[in-house]
Protein backbone atom coordinates (compact mmCIF):
# COMPACT_ATOMS: atom_id res chain seq x y z
CA UNK A 1 0.00 0.00 0.00
CA UNK A 2 0.94 3.27 0.14
CA UNK A 3 1.01 5.80 2.81
CA UNK A 4 2.23 9.56 3.77
CA UNK A 5 2.41 12.07 6.27
CA UNK A 6 4.18 14.63 8.47
CA UNK A 7 4.11 12.14 11.60
CA UNK A 8 4.47 8.45 11.49
CA UNK A 9 0.87 8.80 13.01
CA UNK A 10 -0.51 11.00 10.33
CA UNK A 11 0.24 8.08 8.06
CA UNK A 12 -2.71 5.85 7.51
CA UNK A 13 -1.74 3.96 4.35
CA UNK A 14 -0.55 0.33 4.43
CA UNK A 15 -0.55 -2.86 6.05
CA UNK A 16 0.18 -1.71 9.55
CA UNK A 17 -2.75 0.72 10.25
CA UNK A 18 -6.42 0.14 11.05
CA UNK A 19 -7.89 2.02 8.19
CA UNK A 20 -8.90 0.51 4.73
CA UNK A 21 -8.33 -3.02 3.29
CA UNK A 22 -6.44 -5.18 0.73
CA UNK A 23 -7.20 -4.96 -2.95
CA UNK A 24 -8.20 -8.32 -2.36
CA UNK A 25 -10.94 -8.01 0.69
CA UNK A 26 -11.75 -4.90 -1.53
CA UNK A 27 -13.11 -7.13 -4.28
CA UNK A 28 -14.75 -9.45 -1.94
CA UNK A 29 -16.61 -6.85 -0.37
CA UNK A 30 -17.84 -4.81 -3.68
CA UNK A 31 -19.39 -8.70 -5.32
CA UNK A 32 -20.85 -9.31 -1.36
CA UNK A 33 -22.62 -5.94 -1.77
CA UNK A 34 -23.18 -6.47 -5.57
CA UNK A 35 -24.82 -9.87 -4.90
CA UNK A 36 -26.74 -8.56 -1.66
CA UNK A 37 -28.51 -5.64 -4.34
CA UNK A 38 -26.47 -2.60 -3.76
CA UNK A 39 -27.20 -0.62 -7.46
CA UNK A 40 -24.83 2.44 -6.23
CA UNK A 41 -20.83 2.31 -5.46
CA UNK A 42 -18.42 4.38 -5.06
CA UNK A 43 -14.48 3.97 -3.68
CA UNK A 44 -12.19 6.08 -1.46
CA UNK A 45 -8.99 6.36 0.04
CA UNK A 46 -7.06 8.47 2.85
CA UNK A 47 -3.56 7.47 2.91
CA UNK A 48 -2.08 10.59 5.18
CA UNK A 49 -2.40 13.80 6.38
CA UNK A 50 -0.16 17.05 6.53
CA UNK A 51 1.62 15.97 2.74
CA UNK A 52 3.80 18.73 1.59
CA UNK A 53 5.13 16.56 -1.42
CA UNK A 54 3.08 17.22 -4.41
CA UNK A 55 4.44 14.14 -6.42
CA UNK A 56 2.90 11.64 -3.25
CA UNK A 57 -0.67 12.80 -4.88
CA UNK A 58 0.57 11.51 -8.04
CA UNK A 59 1.61 8.35 -6.82
CA UNK A 60 -1.21 8.12 -4.42
CA UNK A 61 -4.23 9.31 -7.10
CA UNK A 62 -2.38 6.74 -9.73
CA UNK A 63 -2.65 3.61 -7.57
CA UNK A 64 -5.98 4.53 -6.29
CA UNK A 65 -7.25 4.41 -10.10
CA UNK A 66 -5.46 1.31 -11.20
CA UNK A 67 -7.16 -0.56 -7.92
CA UNK A 68 -10.51 1.50 -9.27
CA UNK A 69 -9.88 0.01 -12.39
CA UNK A 70 -9.28 -3.55 -11.67
CA UNK A 71 -12.70 -3.34 -9.01
CA UNK A 72 -14.85 -2.00 -12.60
CA UNK A 73 -13.37 -5.12 -14.52
CA UNK A 74 -13.52 -8.09 -12.43
CA UNK A 75 -17.11 -7.05 -10.37
CA UNK A 76 -18.64 -5.39 -13.32
CA UNK A 77 -19.84 -2.79 -11.37
CA UNK A 78 -19.63 1.10 -12.31
CA UNK A 79 -18.36 3.89 -9.66
CA UNK A 80 -20.48 6.92 -9.48
CA UNK A 81 -17.62 8.50 -7.35
CA UNK A 82 -13.93 8.65 -6.73
CA UNK A 83 -12.33 9.96 -3.19
CA UNK A 84 -8.88 10.52 -3.37
CA UNK A 85 -9.12 11.80 0.65
CA UNK A 86 -7.20 14.48 1.71
CA UNK A 87 -3.86 15.03 2.90
CA UNK A 88 -3.12 18.28 1.53
CA UNK A 89 -0.70 19.84 3.86
CA UNK A 90 0.78 23.43 5.18
CA UNK A 91 3.49 24.71 5.84
CA UNK A 92 4.13 24.74 9.80
CA UNK A 93 7.45 25.07 10.60
CA UNK A 94 10.28 27.16 8.78
CA UNK A 95 11.65 26.73 6.37
CA UNK A 96 8.85 24.35 4.88
CA UNK A 97 7.26 25.35 1.70
CA UNK A 98 3.81 25.66 0.74
CA UNK A 99 2.32 22.47 -1.32
CA UNK A 100 2.27 23.08 -5.46
CA UNK A 101 -1.23 23.17 -5.28
CA UNK A 102 -1.62 24.07 -9.39
CA UNK A 103 1.03 20.83 -9.78
CA UNK A 104 -1.36 18.65 -7.44
CA UNK A 105 -4.10 19.47 -9.13
CA UNK A 106 -3.07 19.34 -12.87
CA UNK A 107 -1.62 15.40 -12.02
CA UNK A 108 -4.63 14.12 -10.31
CA UNK A 109 -6.32 15.65 -13.15
CA UNK A 110 -4.01 14.04 -16.08
CA UNK A 111 -4.58 10.55 -14.06
CA UNK A 112 -8.20 11.22 -13.72
CA UNK A 113 -9.04 12.02 -17.32
CA UNK A 114 -5.81 9.31 -18.42
CA UNK A 115 -6.87 6.83 -21.29
CA UNK A 116 -7.53 4.20 -19.53
CA UNK A 117 -9.54 5.05 -16.40
CA UNK A 118 -11.82 7.18 -18.82
CA UNK A 119 -12.52 4.20 -21.02
CA UNK A 120 -13.06 1.60 -18.14
CA UNK A 121 -14.48 4.20 -15.56
CA UNK A 122 -17.03 5.69 -17.33
CA UNK A 123 -16.47 9.53 -15.90
CA UNK A 124 -17.53 9.39 -12.26
CA UNK A 125 -17.02 12.55 -9.64
CA UNK A 126 -13.96 13.00 -8.24
CA UNK A 127 -13.91 13.67 -5.08
CA UNK A 128 -11.08 15.55 -2.34
CA UNK A 129 -11.58 16.73 1.19
CA UNK A 130 -8.75 19.55 1.61
CA UNK A 131 -10.11 20.55 5.06
CA UNK A 132 -6.92 21.29 6.70
CA UNK A 133 -5.79 23.25 3.38
CA UNK A 134 -8.33 25.56 3.61
CA UNK A 135 -8.44 26.12 7.20
CA UNK A 136 -5.33 25.69 8.89
CA UNK A 137 -3.85 29.00 8.52
CA UNK A 138 -6.70 30.87 9.26
CA UNK A 139 -6.68 30.88 12.79
CA UNK A 140 -4.64 32.10 15.59
CA UNK A 141 -4.62 30.88 19.29
CA UNK A 142 -3.79 33.77 21.30
CA UNK A 143 -2.73 33.05 25.01
CA UNK A 144 -1.63 34.79 28.23
CA UNK A 145 1.96 34.64 29.83
CA UNK A 146 0.98 33.73 33.74
CA UNK A 147 4.25 32.57 34.89
CA UNK A 148 7.31 31.64 34.17
CA UNK A 149 9.92 28.96 35.98
CA UNK A 150 13.64 29.29 35.51
CA UNK A 151 16.12 25.95 35.65
CA UNK A 152 17.94 23.69 33.56
CA UNK A 153 14.89 24.35 31.34
CA UNK A 154 13.28 27.78 31.22
CA UNK A 155 9.33 27.05 31.37
CA UNK A 156 7.05 29.49 29.86
CA UNK A 157 3.26 28.75 31.68
CA UNK A 158 0.19 29.93 29.65
CA UNK A 159 -3.69 29.96 30.42
CA UNK A 160 -3.69 27.43 27.28
CA UNK A 161 -2.68 23.97 26.97
CA UNK A 162 -3.13 20.21 26.03
CA UNK A 163 -7.15 20.68 26.47
CA UNK A 164 -6.75 24.02 23.83
CA UNK A 165 -4.49 22.55 21.28
CA UNK A 166 -3.80 18.83 21.37
CA UNK A 167 -1.50 18.15 18.39
CA UNK A 168 2.13 19.30 19.89
CA UNK A 169 0.88 16.81 22.83
CA UNK A 170 -0.29 14.12 20.89
CA UNK A 171 2.17 13.33 18.41
CA UNK A 172 4.96 16.37 18.73
CA UNK A 173 3.08 18.42 16.04
CA UNK A 174 5.02 21.78 15.73
CA UNK A 175 3.48 25.02 15.60
CA UNK A 176 5.15 28.26 15.31
CA UNK A 177 4.72 30.80 18.24
CA UNK A 178 5.43 34.36 18.16
CA UNK A 179 5.68 36.87 21.06
CA UNK A 180 2.93 39.62 20.34
CA UNK A 181 3.69 41.54 23.27
CA UNK A 182 7.20 41.98 22.26
CA UNK A 183 7.48 41.01 18.28
CA UNK A 184 11.21 43.59 18.23
CA UNK A 185 12.29 41.52 21.13
CA UNK A 186 15.55 39.65 20.77
CA UNK A 187 16.86 37.00 22.36
CA UNK A 188 18.96 33.40 22.11
CA UNK A 189 17.62 32.42 25.47
CA UNK A 190 15.56 29.09 24.21
CA UNK A 191 12.18 28.42 26.59
CA UNK A 192 9.60 25.36 26.97
CA UNK A 193 6.13 26.81 26.37
CA UNK A 194 3.54 24.95 28.55
CA UNK A 195 -0.24 24.89 30.00
CA UNK A 196 -1.60 23.90 33.06
CA UNK A 197 -2.55 20.59 32.87
CA UNK A 198 -1.23 18.09 35.54
CA UNK A 199 0.63 16.13 32.54
CA UNK A 200 4.21 16.25 32.15
CA UNK A 201 3.23 16.22 27.91
CA UNK A 202 1.20 19.61 28.25
CA UNK A 203 4.18 21.48 25.86
CA UNK A 204 2.86 23.22 22.91
CA UNK A 205 6.25 24.48 22.00
CA UNK A 206 10.12 23.52 22.86
CA UNK A 207 13.39 25.16 22.60
CA UNK A 208 11.38 28.64 21.34
CA UNK A 209 13.05 31.95 21.99
CA UNK A 210 10.35 34.51 22.50
CA UNK A 211 12.36 37.36 23.16
CA UNK A 212 12.55 39.01 26.90
CA UNK A 213 9.48 37.17 27.48
CA UNK A 214 7.34 38.51 30.59
CA UNK A 215 4.42 37.61 32.70
CA UNK A 216 0.98 38.84 31.32
CA UNK A 217 2.79 38.81 27.65
CA UNK A 218 0.48 37.52 24.40
CA UNK A 219 1.95 34.84 22.97
CA UNK A 220 0.20 34.17 19.49
CA UNK A 221 -0.18 30.05 18.72
CA UNK A 222 -0.26 29.77 14.61
CA UNK A 223 -1.88 27.96 12.36
CA UNK A 224 -4.57 26.08 14.82
CA UNK A 225 -7.53 26.27 12.56
CA UNK A 226 -7.58 22.57 11.69
CA UNK A 227 -7.43 20.15 14.47
CA UNK A 228 -7.74 23.27 16.95
CA UNK A 229 -10.86 24.03 18.68
CA UNK A 230 -12.38 20.51 17.31
CA UNK A 231 -9.29 18.48 19.39
CA UNK A 232 -10.04 20.16 22.39
CA UNK A 233 -11.80 19.31 25.73
CA UNK A 234 -13.14 20.00 28.99
CA UNK A 235 -9.98 18.37 30.81
CA UNK A 236 -8.74 19.23 34.37
CA UNK A 237 -12.41 20.89 34.42
CA UNK A 238 -10.87 23.55 31.74
CA UNK A 239 -14.11 25.26 29.60
CA UNK A 240 -13.36 25.33 25.88
CA UNK A 241 -11.70 28.90 24.61
CA UNK A 242 -13.98 31.56 22.75
CA UNK A 243 -13.68 31.78 19.29
CA UNK A 244 -13.70 35.50 17.46
CA UNK A 245 -13.83 35.93 13.55
CA UNK A 246 -12.08 38.62 12.52
CA UNK A 247 -12.89 40.87 9.00
CA UNK A 248 -10.73 43.85 8.37
CA UNK A 249 -11.35 45.96 11.19
CA UNK A 250 -14.72 44.12 12.41
CA UNK A 251 -14.79 41.34 14.64
CA UNK A 252 -17.36 39.05 16.40
CA UNK A 253 -17.68 36.53 18.78
CA UNK A 254 -18.67 33.39 16.42
CA UNK A 255 -18.30 30.43 19.67
CA UNK A 256 -18.50 31.96 23.27
CA UNK A 257 -16.05 30.86 26.24
CA UNK A 258 -17.50 27.92 27.92
CA UNK A 259 -18.41 28.43 31.84
CA UNK A 260 -18.54 26.48 34.79
CA UNK A 261 -22.08 25.68 33.87
CA UNK A 262 -21.04 23.91 30.35
CA UNK A 263 -18.58 21.31 32.48
CA UNK A 264 -21.63 20.24 34.43
CA UNK A 265 -24.62 21.03 32.28
CA UNK A 266 -26.16 17.19 31.39
CA UNK A 267 -24.71 16.12 35.16
CA UNK A 268 -27.85 14.28 36.84
CA UNK A 269 -27.51 13.50 40.98
CA UNK A 270 -29.06 9.58 41.73
CA UNK A 271 -31.48 9.27 43.81
CA UNK A 272 -29.66 7.58 46.27
CA UNK A 273 -27.23 10.61 47.37
CA UNK A 274 -30.41 12.63 47.50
Amino acid sequence: GIGGGSHSVLVFGGKNTKFGMSKKDAVAAYRFAKKSGVKKFGIHMMTGSSILDSSYFKKATSKLIDIAVEIVEECKISLDFINIGGGFGIPYKPPEKPLDIKKVGSDIGKIFNGRKSSKILDKPWLFVEPGRYLVADSTILLTNVHSIKKGPVKYVGTDAGMNTLLRPALYGAYHHVVNASRLNSRSNESVHICGQICENTDILAKNRKLGNVKEDDLLAILNVGAYGFSMSSQYNTRPRAAEVMINKKDSKIIRQRETINDLIKGQKVVTWFK
